[in-house]
């Protein structure tokens, strides 16, 4: 059924598919290390392989979306929203996109804190994997993933998605991989 309902959204969210241990370590790494908007580093580290990445729920998501031979990118981003920031990224999909029905690339969001509407969440187009071009009159079917802690979000590559002004006062943590 998830599947089936990825394949029509273009997303799946997964509720606290990581323990608090494991999300607290991820805060506490980004908060350390603000000004590193790369974490590749942190795919050498055994509580992330082993808390996220190889988190059964997720896991097995990426697994049912992919198959088997799966592999996942070296980049790691770290997406810190700084609050308050009231120009976000508009309306976009990643770079390196390539506009296909067949599902090849995932990205993967890992928000490890309460993500709330005033934190300035990634605001998603549910289905519009399906338009090589945004049409403005879709806009009004949007979504913002605003999430417990602990929660991934799989989205498919071509995906439209933006950010959302930040006014909390709060830095928001979202850390992104590729598969």
């Amino acid at each position: 059924r998830q599947v089936i309902e990825f394949c029509r959204e273009g997303f799946l969210t997964l509720e606290g598919a990581v323990e608090a241990g494991v999300t607290d370590r991820a805060i506490e790494y980004c908060h350390a290390h603000p000004e590193d908007r790369e974490l590749s580093v942190l795919l050498e580290e055994d509580w992330c392989v082993d808390g996220i990445l190889l988190a059964p729920a997720v896991a097995g998501a990426v697994r049912s979306l992919l198959g088997a031979g799966f592999g996942l990118s070296p980049f790691v981003a770290n997406h810190i929203g700084e609050c308050p920031d009231p120009d976000p990224l508009g309306w976009h999909v990643d770079g390196g996109n390539v506009h296909t029905f067949a599902l090849n690339y995932l990205q993967v969001f890992c928000l490890p804190q309460d993500t709330t509407v005033e934190m300035g969440p990634t605001e998603i187009l549910p289905g519009s994997h399906f338009l090589p071009e945004l049409c403005p009159e879709v806009l009004s079917e949007t979504l913002s993933l605003t999430v417990p802690p602990g929660s991934f979000v799989l989205l498919h590559s071509a995906l439209w998605h933006r950010g959302t002004p930040e006014m909390a006062g709060l830095r928001r943590i979202m850390v992104k991989l590729n598969y």
